[in-house]
């Protein structure tokens, strides 16, 4: 349930692009170089930092209504079939 609270919230704030309107003195400066990281890994493809950053049981939402499992998303962009972005 945490996972998807979490998952939940990350969509809401992408999407709203509130992540980036929260002030740098709110965000502990660890965590923001995390998401930051993670952030910029997928539409990189690295799948050293995007794995290692996202939970095993997380779910990936893409714009065209896909909705992918953590290892759905590796294989798709080991496959060479993914966008940049999820």
């Amino acid at each position: 349930m945490k996972v998807f609270v979490c998952a939940l919230v990350l969509a809401v704030a992408a999407m709203t692009g509130a992540s980036r309107s929260v002030s740098a003195q709110s965000v502990d400066p660890i965590l923001q170089k995390a998401m930051d990281a993670r952030r910029a890994a997928r539409p990189a493809k690295d799948l050293d930092t995007w794995p290692r950053l996202t939970a095993d049981d997380a779910m990936e939402i893409h714009s065209d209504g896909r909705v992918h499992t953590k290892t759905e998303e590796i294989a798709e962009v080991k496959a060479g079939n993914a966008a940049g972005a999820p």
